[in-house]
């Protein structure tokens, strides 16, 4: 009985070391470097910090905030680093169209005279941000993509980008002049893009 004992505790010892039932393999799998350089996730984390300045300005009604923070992504967009993603041609072919729509779209933006024309703008903008960030299963961190249902003339759906799942409306925001501060969450998160539990 004690010669059985010790050799299931030997098996059980040699099991471990083989196989990781100490959970160190599923640890070390959690911890492989990810398909995109550092210097890659670095520039995208940015640009989507500055999308939520831009966002932000919105919210609080403010146009030189909007006008600012859209130089500041151009300007941020012509030294993206794009080129230095890690993925198959068609990827990257992809990857490069859906960029250049939102290139485009902030030029649209930048080119609105006004803050309502500016957020229909921001919403093309914002819908293709996303369908960039989902084009490349990005993983940085995660992208929440949420709708106000009543963004213009209290009927007509718009889109916007988020870090978090709490509702901060950027179409009516702070200071609607019907609405007030009244429909600042007012919105729901339509789809969100989390590979791999990515905080």
């Amino acid at each position: 009985m004690r010669i059985a004992a010790i050799a299931l505790l030997i098996g059980f010892t040699i099991c471990c070391f083989c196989f990781g039932c100490n959970g160190k393999k599923d640890e070390e799998e959690s911890n492989v470097p990810s398909k995109y350089s550092a210097r890659f996730y670095s520039d995208t984390r940015d640009l989507l910090i500055r999308y939520d300045s831009l966002t932000e300005a919105f919210v609080r009604w403010d146009s030189n905030a909007v006008q600012k923070n859209t130089i500041h992504l151009q300007d941020m967009l012509e030294n993206f680093s794009g080129g230095d993603r890690q993925m198959d041609t068609a990827m990257g072919q992809s990857a490069n169209e859906k960029m250049g729509l939102v290139k485009n779209g902030l030029k649209e933006l930048m080119g609105a005279n006004d803050l309502e024309a500016k957020r229909r703008k921001y919403q093309v903008l914002s819908n293709h941000f996303y369908n960039y960030l989902k084009s490349i299963n990005y993983d940085g961190q995660a992208v929440y993509l949420q709708e106000c249902p009543m963004a213009f003339n209290d009927d007509e759906t718009a889109q916007w980008l988020s870090n978090k799942p709490q509702i901060r409306n950027p179409y009516l925001g702070l200071y609607h002049p019907k609405y007030g501060k009244g429909m600042l969450v007012c919105g729901e998160t339509k789809d969100s893009l989390n590979y791999g539990g990515a905080k």
